[in-house]
């Protein structure tokens, strides 16, 4: 008689609950994930962006990730201001920025942030880039994905500084990039991703004989 007039309701109540808190939110999320993505101006974009994160539920970080995505977008549209395009960097910053404190110790959260930065393709973008990285790579350091972002931005930063005519700088830049996708390579010589990363930082670095021995295969 207990467990019927007592036990059982309050179990029942609180699997209501667990079910709201699980599923409810996640759903508003979503329904406003598919209206941002729909939105006609950037800033009904980030409103409702906003709006998905303002649900709590477990799903901010894919949110943030998406809201990234659809940002950029933005930002390489050239029809766009670029106070607008200032404006939803800011915010899509403070957003990753505010996922790295939720979680300091998640390597994804870093290599997001650094892709997004890299995407920017400024020197001071950059530099932040490898910063994320280099905390990315401490916190999981056999990671090929991430040695792979740190060997594409500074073949970025050798690719800048090769435009503006520094070509030591350049120089320097590539051969740092070499060294993380040979270190890359040398983790898994079979991966042909791995592989044609190495290449092609040597191809940067203009060591045809080391490309040919790199693309050459058995088969």
């Amino acid at each position: 008689r207990i467990i019927e007039q007592i036990i059982t309701p309050v179990v029942l109540v609180l699997l209501v609950l667990v079910v709201y808190v699980m599923n409810v939110p996640g759903v508003r999320a979503a329904k406003d994930i598919i209206e941002a993505f729909r939105a006609t101006t950037p800033e009904a974009m980030l409103d409702t962006f906003d709006r998905a994160l303002s649900h709590g539920s477990f799903g901010n970080q894919e949110i943030r990730e998406q809201m990234t995505r659809k940002a950029q977008e933005v930002i390489f549209n050239k029809d766009i201001p670029q106070a607008t395009k200032d404006a939803v960097m800011r915010r899509v910053e403070e957003e990753l920025i505010k996922q790295i404190e939720e979680k300091p110790n998640d390597a994804r959260s870093h290599v997001f942030i650094a892709s997004f930065y890299r995407s920017l393709g400024t020197p001071e973008s950059l530099e932040k880039a490898a910063h994320e990285l280099e905390r990315a790579r401490a916190l999981s350091p056999r990671k090929q994905q991430i040695i792979f972002e740190q060997g594409l931005t500074y073949l970025q930063k050798g690719t800048n500084a090769q435009t503006i005519g520094n070509t030591l700088e350049a120089q320097k830049e590539f051969e740092t990039a070499r060294t993380y996708f040979k270190e890359a390579f040398e983790l898994d010589t079979t991966y042909m991703e791995a592989r044609s990363y190495y290449a092609m930082s040597n191809v940067a670095l203009g060591d045809v004989s080391a490309v040919d021995t790199l693309i050459t295969t058995d088969a």
